[in-house]
């Protein structure tokens, strides 16, 4: 009998057909995730109807400054992100944006498998492999992520050029702590990355600065961690300006505000009275809520977000890492190394960065999907540090993921059918389109069914989070209080009929009433359960007698 002996080229071809199967998972895992989301069904949620629809629709018709504030704030947001969507959806069957969103998540669960490959030294390929993928499918099986597959709130798509961002300084982290010559490039190529996730969704802010903080961790002199630092922040300003750029002039141009009508109270813009017009419902208050956010969310979710869910990676990341990071202090782990200890340390510092300034900025948990996505990473690079036998490390680190995912609970929002289009509206007949003003008010979601009326026809949101009915002060007020008093045409006003009270003492403000008996509602296939069985109306207004 004889005995094959092994060589270079079997090595290789191993190596070769290993390889081949990382990138076919890689590409498999976006259709993987595109039917996953389509079975959950169509999401369009408060979000969507506020803005996601009709964002990407005003950019496409040019409708910036024709219309005002009727989507609050987000009237103003960067559209780019939701554009694929909107053009998907309008042109293919609804099923086709459900699909483009999972796929979305596809490329970030491809993204994170491939970084927990370069992150375990496993001598095992097969078995790194293996558990890159079940970390990768734990990524996106959190209780905050899973229910963000197929969603229209972009927390996921924004994440995603953090996450290539950290993919290119871990895939050649070799480059980045040398940091010589070319090696600068990939560092760069980081940042840009990184920058683009900001440039699109400033949300997304806290990541970059988490991740400039675990590139200033790496080793190194002085001066070469200050070198590798600033080209990676160079790399950052460079993306931010390529993905949104355009968009922040234009706001710019328009407003005086980039970031319209965020921090107006630095920017100074005349459309609004001065304000940081940030959301603060969800930001802890005091120091001791701080300090115990994460005990606090992982048993109530409603204090961090608008529904309910469960989750436990942040909380279990929020006290291994400092366990940890003590522990590394006074002892090194025993036995075999289960992470590479640098990679670790910048999973670990990106981390503790980008959850001090989401605690600070924002509070709501959406805006951290990413880094519950990335917590299992960083699970296991925290607990690899403890000064403990690897078996045990090992067990540790299975128990602890392995908890997270039992415990964690996508809670139950609404879906919809993909019957029909992805946004169907009944708009009742406008004779005299051409002629005709909008008016809307409250705080309903409504700016979705502006795509479905004709063209035309302005929308006026007289009345809502950021202008007052009876505000003439501020340069958008006083606009739409002198559009509503030279237009001598037909107008209509556009409310949800919960609001009917605060809506009419809002017309009163602009000297008009609701003709009440000629009220029709205007009907769509993703209302409820928002509208709770109220459809909007839309009414003619007739003009007060002084």
């Amino acid at each position: 009998m004889t005995h094959r002996t092994y060589t270079t080229r079997d090595s290789l071809a191993g190596s070769s057909r290993l390889r081949l199967s990382g990138y076919l998972l890689a590409f498999l895992a976006l259709p993987f995730f595109a039917v996953w989301a389509v079975i959950y069904g169509k999401e369009a949620g408060w979000d969507f109807q506020n803005y996601h629809w009709y964002d990407p629709y005003s950019l496409l018709s040019g409708r910036l400054g024709f219309d005002i504030a009727v989507a609050h704030h987000a009237t103003y947001y960067n559209p780019f992100l939701d554009v694929p969507l909107y053009w998907v959806a309008t042109h293919f069957p609804a099923w086709t944006g459900g699909a483009l969103l999972g796929a979305e998540a596809g490329v970030a669960a491809a993204l994170i498998g491939a970084i927990a490959y370069r992150l375990l030294p496993f001598e095992n390929t097969r078995q790194r492999m293996a558990v890159a993928v079940l970390l990768a499918l734990s990524a996106m099986t959190g209780g905050g992520a899973a229910g963000e597959i197929g969603k229209t709130s972009d927390d996921i798509a924004a994440g995603l050029g953090a996450i290539a961002g950290l993919f290119v300084l871990i895939a050649c982290f070799d480059r980045v702590v040398r940091a010589k010559g070319a090696d600068l490039l990939f560092i760069a190529l980081a940042g840009f990355l990184a920058g683009g996730s900001p440039g699109l969704k400033l949300t997304s802010l806290p990541y970059v600065v988490g991740m400039t903080l675990g590139v200033l961790a790496l080793p190194g002199g002085f001066w070469l961690r200050i070198l590798r630092t600033g080209v990676f922040g160079i790399g950052v300003l460079i993306g931010i300006a390529v993905f949104g750029g355009a968009w922040f002039w234009t706001i710019w141009q328009y407003s005086g505000n980039p970031v319209f009508p965020y921090f107006n109270d630095l920017f100074h813009s005349p459309l609004v009275p001065p304000g940081s017009y940030r959301d603060e419902t969800f930001l802890p208050k005091d120091w001791s809520t701080r300090l115990f956010f994460p005990f606090i969310f992982s048993q109530n979710s409603l204090t961090v977000a608008e529904w309910s869910f469960r989750d436990l990676h942040i909380l279990i990341a929020y006290i291994l890492v400092p366990v940890a990071a003590l522990a590394a202090l006074f002892r090194k782990p025993v036995g075999r190394r289960l992470v590479d200890p640098l990679m670790a340390r910048l999973m670990l510092v990106m981390a503790v960065g980008t959850y001090v300034v989401w605690i600070f900025l924002f509070g709501i948990y959406r805006y951290l999907i990413p880094l519950e996505m990335l917590s299992g990473l960083v699970i296991v690079s925290a607990a690899a540090m403890l000064p403990l036998r690897s078996g045990v490390r090992l067990a540790i680190m299975v128990v602890l993921l392995g908890g997270a995912q039992v415990m964690a609970w996508k809670g139950e929002e609404p879906r919809f059918s993909w019957q029909g289009p992805y946004v169907g509206v009944t708009v009742p007949p406008i004779a005299d389109p051409a002629n005709t003003l909008i008016l809307m008010t409250e705080n309903a979601p409504m700016a979705y069914v502006i795509p479905a009326f004709p063209k035309e026809i302005p929308f006026l949101r007289i009345q809502g989070w950021m202008i007052g009915s009876k505000d003439t002060s501020s340069m958008l007020g006083a606009e739409m209080h002198r559009r509503v008093a030279e237009h001598k045409g037909p107008i209509l006003g556009l409310y949800w009929p919960v609001e009917h009270e605060a809506t009419v003492g809002a017309f009163a403000d602009y000297g008009l009433k609701l003709d009440d008996a000629a009220c029709k509602p205007v009907e769509s296939n993703i209302q409820e359960p928002i509208d709770q069985g109220h459809p909007l109306l839309l009414c003619p207004l007739i003009r007060m007698t002084p």
